[in-house]
């Protein structure tokens, strides 16, 4: 009896697991038509990002600090240090990559080692200080740079009363070649005199369409009233660094970009004002740099005054091939620049 009933109880099971074999995906194919009927007619779908974005994660920085539990550690906690910045996972340029950029103008030779050489011989020259650098930071990728000043604040009022001179597209184009032979990129410098940060890169807005353009600020050179530049110093508020930072994002996203890089000039504290109401976002890596030139000992100390006392977010360093050497005898070496704490993630030679 106990054999019959269990040979019973299968016959019964095999047709109906049968059916539901037959069933279940008919089920899943109506119910994706279904799912695609829901779409109104005339209403175009929500289409994603066409460059799928990386997961955003923070890290500290200075980042090789970041497990470490020394005193040294501790001692720089204590000023804030190290900072939690939020940066994309992957394609973010720093701190994965250490750039260095040559900078100054490609019209002239007044204004740095950008516009002292032939296009042949600056490559060369940028390459062997690349080199250099490549020595003392053991495998961290070195991104070259061409800083191609676009806004140049000017002594004198233009024909439309602004205290600036904007470079030529054709300059600019140059300067991106040159970025382009280097495998690096390119940043556009400005200095707004009299104008705005708003109107200057809106108004070179079609070249942050490029993946490898990027903006520094020169608040040296930013006016807010009636002084002259070049006699006096300007600033740039938070109210304009928010801006600058929200609309190279808005650039980043709606057009499916890596990180804009945003590099603002400082020597002294009133160039720019840190405080909480700077908004650090993912699609935008800010850097300071320190800006100013003179002995190493002058350099350090002008480092720790506005950036080390301050912390805001990555740190940069500027070298002058001539005014440091006539100024303060020498220029301080890479190695020596990477001894700063927080360590730059970028150096600029003018």
């Amino acid at each position: 009896m106990i054999s019959n009933e269990k040979g019973k109880s299968n016959s019964l099971l095999s047709p109906f697991m049968k059916i539901l074999i037959i069933v279940i995906p008919v089920l899943l194919i109506f119910a994706a038509i279904a799912a695609l009927e829901t779409t109104v007619p005339g209403v175009k779908p929500q289409i994603p990002n066409p460059i799928p974005r990386d997961s955003v994660v923070t890290i500290s920085y200075p980042y090789h600090h970041q497990n470490d539990t020394s005193a040294v550690f501790k001692k720089h906690a204590s000023h804030g240090w190290p900072l939690k910045i939020p940066i994309y996972k992957n394609s973010s340029l720093i701190p994965r990559n250490f750039i260095v950029a040559y900078y100054g103008t490609l019209e002239n030779n007044r204004m740095g080692v950008l516009g002292e050489y032939h296009s042949n011989e600056l490559l060369f020259r940028l390459n062997e200080q690349i080199d250099k650098w490549k020595k003392v930071l053991h495998g961290t990728p070195v991104t070259p740079a061409i800083q191609q000043i676009v806004v140049v604040a000017q002594n004198k009022p233009m024909a439309d009363g602004m205290y600036r001179r904007r470079v030529g597209s054709k300059i600019v184009e140059e300067a991106y070649a040159l970025a382009k032979r280097t495998k690096g990129i390119l940043i556009m410098d400005i200095q707004p005199g009299h104008s705005n940060v708003q109107s200057e890169i809106r108004y070179y807005g079609n070249f942050l369409l490029r993946p490898d353009v990027h903006v520094a600020i020169d608040p040296e050179f930013y006016m807010h009233d009636n002084r002259i530049p070049g006699r006096s110093y300007g600033h740039m508020n938070t109210s304009e660094i928010n801006w600058c930072i929200q609309h190279l994002k808005k650039i980043v996203i709606q057009n499916g970009l890596p990180p804009k890089v945003l590099i603002i000039h400082r020597f002294f504290k009133k160039m720019i004002i840190v405080d909480e109401k700077i908004k650090l976002e993912p699609e935008v890596q800010l850097i300071i740099e320190m800006d100013g030139f003179g002995s190493p000992a002058l350099k350090r100390n002008s480092f720790y005054y506005s950036i080390y006392n301050e912390p805001l977010s990555f740190a940069g360093f500027k070298l002058f091939y001539k005014n440091d050497v006539t100024y303060g005898k020498r220029m301080m070496q890479p190695q020596e620049v990477l001894g700063l704490y927080p360590p730059p993630v970028y150096v600029q030679y003018q």
